[in-house]
């Protein structure tokens, strides 16, 4: 008897994420609605990027794959530090890349020559 699955397919957009399937022969690119019955799947991960993630979509993963609502916060908040959490059967990871057109500028007063540090 088949169970319903725990996340709709219809419940996450499906271009605000890409799913792969990562085994020894390489990444294959897979649909959401398949993310469910490759967790069942021996012989590989499922890798989900998220280039953007709204609380509708957290929520959406963190009942499928039962992440902590401190990991799914941290999913949500873009200037949160990189990190990963192991669990028994999951690694969640946050890497953020650079946004396009934001600028850090670091500044300093202070300055090296022969002699040693020297501030101005």
């Amino acid at each position: 008897m088949a169970t319903e699955p725990a996340v709709a397919a219809s419940a996450i957009n499906p271009d605000s994420l890409v799913v792969r399937w990562i085994s020894n022969s390489g990444a294959e690119s897979q649909a959401w609605p398949d993310v469910e019955r490759l967790l069942g799947q021996p012989g590989g991960f499922v890798w989900i990027d998220l280039p953007s993630c709204d609380e509708v979509t957290a929520d959406r993963l963190s009942k499928l794959f039962g992440f902590h609502g401190l990991a799914i916060r941290d999913l949500l908040d873009r200037s949160h530090l990189p990190k990963i959490h192991a669990y028994p059967d999951h690694l969640f990871v946050i890497l953020h890349a650079p946004e396009a057109g934001r600028q850090v500028m670091c500044t300093s007063s202070s300055s090296t020559n022969s002699s040693g540090p020297t501030t101005s």
